[in-house]
């Protein structure tokens, strides 16, 4: 009797919820009660699904494509390992909480990583969370490259998923303990160190990795031989490189070229591209000159054959430049390391390097940078190696290792780095932050690959610059004094720079002051101007808020007269003047500083800057806070509050809640000030911003007290005062103690309303 207004209920309370409430409470209620109760629950499951598996792939579990190898334009066999993954991803459950592991085992060329990658990309459905992609090099410490990835990959706060009505429901952390459905693909291990820091990651998610050899101390994973082709499959592999009429025309020739090569895919591959750049060679000449190149051994040494055949079709320069591959220690490489050492003009060594694409001896593996990278396969670069050592003396190369070093030293690497920089302040001033976001942790991932501790540092940096903008200050903080671990100078300055802004957010201006003094004492004789303008235009912010505010104006002017050079700063610019008219408005400009917002506002606008238009806006609400115009702040701060929405900016959708909160408390607009500084709370809890939680917990409690809402006051003033306890802030703490007693004003109250300690009333 009771399952139809339950059910009723329950139907009508979720779509409320998504504000399509009057429609469909009609249709309720025409609805059975048992058809009622299934439909609320099925709702209920559906949009938490959904929310949990965005809330993923929001908050860094995206799948990082620009750093996986491009997919196999042609992937042909395996259907025997493939099922047997499936059903193992599918029924397999670990029952002490590890994840599953598949391990894909074999000699170099048989397919490993074609494999794992085909197989990543059929689970993706399994795996909302995202995969994540990760190329190990042999001779670096893998477990570590893996324990970077994680700490770049996963919040220990977790990310700001807002409902329809904007608010933010309370969040549950997102580390490897507790995210799910990710794949993990990890290829080139060796042993199974790499492993370790994975074994926590939880039953739900999926680790794909690929090695040499079997792994003798995993018994509790299912590991794959990854063989040779069956002939058939070896056939039709060689047919869709080919071409099927080809094939048919010499059948025989067809199977004794690819039983001769033992079957190997990547043996076939490239005796495939080999022949499809010579469409009318024939198949039993291509078998004649691998014959008259290896003799009788061509099954033993199947892949060095195919590569003595594809170099026979090399031009004398390609077949150089095949051989120079040798020299690089990473086999993931930059055209400009090649043209360093081949003597040839840049459209040359282009042309070259899509000849050896074109041959299958190289791939492509790029960063969204305008900075094109190449992947060696393995056994290519054994046997470019192997050429190297024949037809070159120590001493040539030693020279040609120079040579590389000179090139790296006239900052090549630093350019591809401040690429992506680049890149990342372009879409943060965009509003694009996912993209932002995502750039940053490709190019960690990347270094990573590559073992190269500089770059890591420096994508560290990036990332934390970026948390920090996005308001998750404690993972932002972790990254920076990882950074700084690796002693590294360019992104030591940076990480000084971040830690300066958190300690700033904190109210800590002492240890603010010290880190951006001691990021400042770093600049190289030639600065990077974004970076060195930026930390000075943050140094003047504290500055205009500490007890330096006297030097903030001079400091200012030094940040803008820096960044006003020959090269355009557009977004830099527009930041730098919306930081200096937030110092105008805390040294008492405001009139000065509300025409100068006005117009820049303009120029954002016209420019697509959206972050900067909403800054602009909400400053210009402050300014109106200040001058008491309430109505006008409101305005400016919900126009703010609408920009950083479509940007999913929850930190700065907050802020701005907070001084509509202020502004609605000011006007005496009691109920909707309680409820935008709720809202505002709840997103500032989630963030690890503590000290604008505090002050949230702050105006909140006063709002309550003036509602009659006694013991919602009483225990928001106990939170604010604790907090700013802990952050030994006495002046907020003073503030707490005396917006307490004019709110509390009965006795009653106050004899509820105690704090722990009373603060020295002189602050």
């Amino acid at each position: 009797m009771y399952a139809a207004p339950f059910a009723l209920a329950l139907g009508a309370l979720y779509f409320w919820h998504v504000s399509t409430r009057s429609y469909f409470i009609l249709i309720l209620g025409l609805m059975s009660g048992a058809a009622l109760w299934a439909l609320g629950l099925i709702l209920t499951m559906t949009r938490r699904s959904a929310r949990s598996a965005r809330t993923l792939r929001r908050d860094g579990l995206s799948r990082l494509r620009a750093l996986e190898p491009p997919p196999p334009a042609l992937f042909v066999g395996r259907g025997e390992e493939l099922k047997i993954i499936q059903d193992y991803a599918k029924h397999h459950i670990t029952g002490d909480g590890t994840p599953r592991i598949v391990v894909l085992y074999g000699d170099a060329g048989a397919g490993k990583t074609s494999l794992a990658n085909h197989v990543a990309r059929d689970l993706q459905r399994r795996h909302p969370g995202g995969h994540v992609f990760l190329h190990l090099e042999p001779e670096q410490d893998q477990a570590r490259a893996v324990e970077s990835l994680l700490g770049s990959l996963y919040s220990r706060r977790g990310s700001f998923d807002a409902n329809r009505d904007g608010t933010v429901p309370g969040q549950s952390p997102l580390d490897p303990r507790k995210a799910s459905k990710v794949l993990f693909v990890l290829d080139g291990a060796v042993g199974s160190s790499a492993l370790e820091p994975l074994m926590a990651a939880g039953s739900s998610n999926t680790v794909l990795l690929t090695t040499r050899a079997r792994l003798s101390s995993r018994p509790d994973v299912l590991q794959i031989h990854v063989g040779p082709l069956t002939a058939t499959d070896a056939v039709e592999l060689l047919s869709a490189l080919v071409g099927s009429e080809r094939v048919a025309g010499e059948r025989d020739a067809a199977d004794q070229l690819v039983q001769a090569v033992g079957y190997q895919p990547l043996a076939i591959r490239l005796i495939g591209a080999s022949l499809a750049d010579d469409p009318y060679g024939s198949l039993a000449s291509a078998l004649a000159q691998m014959q008259r190149i290896a003799g009788d051994e061509i099954a033993e040494a199947a892949s060095q054959s195919a590569l003595d055949l594809s170099a026979l079709a090399l031009t004398a320069l390609e077949r150089r430049a095949l051989t120079l591959l040798g020299l690089f220690d990473k086999l993931v490489f930059a055209p400009w390391m090649l043209g360093a050492v081949l003597d040839a003009d840049e459209p040359e060594v282009l042309r070259v390097v899509d000849a050896l694409t074109r041959a299958r001896l190289i791939e492509q593996f790029s960063l969204d940078t305008g900075t094109a990278l190449f992947r060696i396969h393995e056994e290519v670069h054994q046997y470019c190696a192997q050429l190297l050592l024949t037809s070159t003396s120590a001493a040539e190369r030693r020279a040609l290792h120079a040579r590389i070093a000179l090139a790296r030293e006239q900052s090549k690497e630093s350019e591809f780095v401040q690429r992506v920089d680049e890149r990342v302040r372009h879409e943060i001033g965009e509003g694009d932050f996912a993209s932002a976001r995502q750039a940053a942790r490709d190019l960690t991932v990347f270094a990573l690959s590559q073992g190269d501790q500089a770059k890591e540092a420096q994508a560290k940096t990036v990332l934390a610059a970026i948390l920090i903008e996005l308001g998750s200050l404690n993972e932002a903080e972790q990254l920076a004094h990882s950074a700084l671990e690796i002693d590294e100078p360019v992104s030591a300055r940076r990480a000084m720079h971040c830690l300066g802004v958190l300690m700033h957010r904190k109210k800590q201006f002492a240890a603010a002051s010290d880190y951006f003094t001691k990021a400042r004492s770093m600049a190289s004789d030639e600065p990077d101007v974004q970076e060195t303008s930026s930390l000075i235009s943050d140094l003047a912010l504290l500055q205009a808020e500490s007890t330096q505010s006297s030097e903030a104006q001079s400091t200012m002017e030094t940040a803008i007269g820096m960044a006003k050079g020959p090269v355009d700063h557009d977004v830099l610019m527009v930041g730098l003047v919306w930081a200096q008219c937030r110092v105008m408005r805390l040294l008492g400009h405001r009139e000065e500083s509300v025409t100068l917002l006005t117009t820049e506002r303009r120029v954002a606008e016209d420019a697509g800057f959206a972050l900067w238009q909403a800054r602009l806006d909400h400053e210009l609400a402050l300014c109106m806070l200040d001058d008491g115009d309430y109505a006008a702040a409101e305005t400016f701060a919900a126009r703010a509050l609408a920009g950083f929405t479509r940007m999913q900016h929850r930190y700065a959708v907050a802020q701005c809640r907070l001084t509509i909160g202020q502004a609605a408390s000011a006007g005496g607009r009691l109920e909707e000030a309680s409820r935008v500084l709720g809202m505002a709370l709840k997103t500032f809890q989630s963030c690890g911003d503590s000290w604008l939680e505090a002050d949230t917990a702050r105006l909140l409690a006063g709002v309550r007290a003036q509602e009659n809402r006694t013991s919602d006051a009483i225990r928001l003033f106990n939170d604010a005062a604790h907090a700013f306890e802990r952050l030994d802030d006495e002046k907020s703490l003073s503030r707490v103690y005396r917006d307490r007693i004019r709110g509390l004003r009965t006795r009653r109250l106050r004899r509820l309303g105690s704090i722990t300690r009373q603060p020295n009333p002189d602050h």
